[in-house]
């Protein structure tokens, strides 16, 4: 196992207490964890996925993702702690280039899909009554996530392609500093889910992602038919 796809808890409390949970909509700790195999899994197949440097968002991710450690993965919800934002994806102006943010919130909230999969039993992803650190409750419309249903029978729900990601940049990611990621999955609705993500620097969040994906066949001709034929139901 990868030194950087270790994670104790210890490691993982100590550093958790510098993320402003504030920002989130609910308790991370309300969250079913995964069970330690389907972890490793998760942590290992995107670790191998980026040691193949050219097969896969190039070198660029790859130097951000194989470096990184997975901090927390729960059903539906991830946190991956970056130690220091390569000058690989400089934008010549001191901070991270949009396109690399929204590369990185692609990639990430796609594996927070794969976690919400992995235990199907019916959950609450988001607490009926969430609050925030100061005990205030956090308003929020809960959704249940469930294996999604579809007319198809052939169709599961380990493919999904993306119909929108949308990125904002409220203030500049820096090189050359750490940076904590982290992303979950919103509802499941049919078809599509919904996931947000969140890179938080220094204490302050300097860019959020919703992305919404379509489930789709696993026939990649298939893919862009079907792609299409859910949009138009939105």
């Amino acid at each position: 196992m990868p030194s950087s796809a270790r994670s104790s808890s210890a490691a993982s409390s100590s550093t958790s207490s510098h993320v402003p949970l504030r920002h989130l909509p609910f308790d991370v700790t309300s969250v079913p964890p995964l069970p330690n195999l389907a972890r490793d899994l998760v942590v290992h197949s995107v670790q191998r996925l980026f040691c193949q440097k050219s097969t896969f968002a190039g070198p660029a991710m790859a130097e951000i993702f194989v470096a990184a450690n997975f901090q927390d993965v729960r059903q539906g919800y991830v946190r991956l702690a970056v130690p220091a934002m390569p000058t690989s994806v400089y934008n010549g102006f001191g901070a991270v280039h949009g396109g690399a943010v929204a590369t990185i919130f692609d990639i990430f909230t796609s594996v927070a899909i794969v976690t919400a999969e992995i235990v199907l039993p019916e959950v609450d992803v988001i607490p009926a009554s969430p609050k925030a650190a100061n005990g205030a409750v956090v308003e929020h419309q809960t959704t249940e996530l469930q294996k999604p249903t579809t007319s198809n029978s052939k169709k599961r729900p380990g493919n999904h392609v993306s119909l929108s990601l949308n990125c904002s940049y409220p203030r500049g990611l820096q090189v050359g500093k750490p940076a904590v990621w982290e992303a979950w999955v919103e509802k499941v609705a049919r078809n599509v889910v919904f996931s947000k993500g969140r890179v938080v620097q220094d204490g302050v969040v300097c860019s959020t992602c919703d992305h919404l994906k379509a489930f789709v066949d696993g026939n990649p001709a298939n893919m862009k038919k079907e792609q299409g034929a859910t949009t138009s139901k939105l």
